[in-house]
């Protein structure tokens, strides 16, 4: 018997120098990677504690504890154009990356604190504003969500105003948009925006948006004591109830609704004493002079069953031509 405990402590003895030494040689390999236990320790807390990043729509990042998240996205559209005279000869060519945009999405603090930025490189998009400042930056906006019905908003951004405009240029089943948006849109500017949607009754459903703007247009910088504000608003009627996808934004049935789908909307804008000809886009009106324009819009989106028909309609109005002196009050 007493050998048999003699024998059971020697094998105890030995099993713990064989972990002690393996433990040993463990900590020398580590650090001679330079990597102390500690330090491995602090790395495997720091990888726990990393955001979580997804690859999708994107390339989304999330904090561990909710406070921020930010959605990556890049696009980009390249345009050939050719040119043929009555025999189908060639005459011209046009080549050009026609937009390549970034877009940076995500919240800050909370869920409800949104921020959007949008930035342009291609030439269109870089097109020095008529003041001289640069022009890369298109939307730099910051959101609060409080609810599904409310939304309000800070920084620039496009205006809600008619639908052709509304929708991304992601989103178009054409090269571009209609030569007569070309003329009316107001497309960005700097301001302050609100936005409503309400379920009314059943299907029906109501989305109201405004905006406060400076009425120059996006990238302006500082207005003068002479110029004024644009006032904008928006009404959508959805009768048969919402669009699936946000389909109303989307030219095409891509979601392909089983149920037609209709949305009726209309919307004026008030741009007091613009010093610019469209108001927030074209050159600036020489001689220091400004206008008081007023554009209105009416459009419609119908969908169903892979069909889809959108029309618009858009005008303008100024108390007075441009090279015509105003009266004071069509400033």
């Amino acid at each position: 018997m007493k050998h048999i405990v003699i024998w059971r402590q020697a094998l105890l003895v030995l099993c713990l120098s064989c972990s002690s030494f393996a433990f040993s040689q463990e900590e020398k390999e580590i650090r001679q990677n330079g990597i102390s236990v500690n330090e491995s320790n602090e790395l495997i807390e720091q990888l726990k504690n990393m955001p979580f990043i997804e690859v999708g729509k994107g390339v989304s990042f999330q904090s561990k504890n909710n406070t921020f998240g930010m959605t990556m996205r890049a696009r980009m559209q390249s345009l050939l154009e050719f040119d043929l005279d009555e025999d189908f000869h060639h005459t011209s060519m046009d080549a050009e990356v026609k937009r390549i945009r970034l877009n940076f999405e995500g919240y800050v603090l909370s869920p409800k604190l949104l921020y959007s930025i949008q930035l342009g490189f291609a030439p269109n998009d870089t097109r020095t504003v008529p003041n001289g400042n640069a022009n890369f930056v298109r939307n730099a906006i910051l959101y609060y969500k409080p609810n599904s019905t409310w939304n309000f908003g800070v920084g620039q951004a496009k205006i809600k105003s008619n639908r052709a405009h509304s929708n991304s240029s992601s989103a178009l089943e054409f090269v571009d948009r209609s030569i007569v948006d070309g003329q009316f849109h107001l497309d960005r500017d700097f301001g302050f925006f609100g936005e409503f949607f309400h379920r009314v009754a059943g299907t029906f459903n109501v989305s109201a948006k405004a905006s406060i703007t400076t009425g120059e247009g996006r990238n302006w910088g500082s207005n003068g004591s002479e110029s004024g504000f644009a006032y904008t608003g928006r009404l959508e009627l959805f009768p048969f109830g919402t669009f699936k996808g946000k389909g109303e934004a989307l030219e095409g049935d891509y979601e392909y609704e089983e149920t037609p789908k209709l949305m009726l909307g209309g919307a004026y804008s008030y741009n007091d004493k613009s010093t610019r000809v469209h108001g927030q886009n074209g050159a600036i009106i020489p001689d220091g002079e400004t206008r008081t324009l007023k554009t209105y819009y009416a459009d419609l989106v119908l969908k169903y069953r892979g069909f889809a028909f959108v029309t618009d309609f858009m005008g303008r109005a100024c108390g007075c031509l441009l090279y015509t002196s105003p009266s004071p009050r069509d400033r």
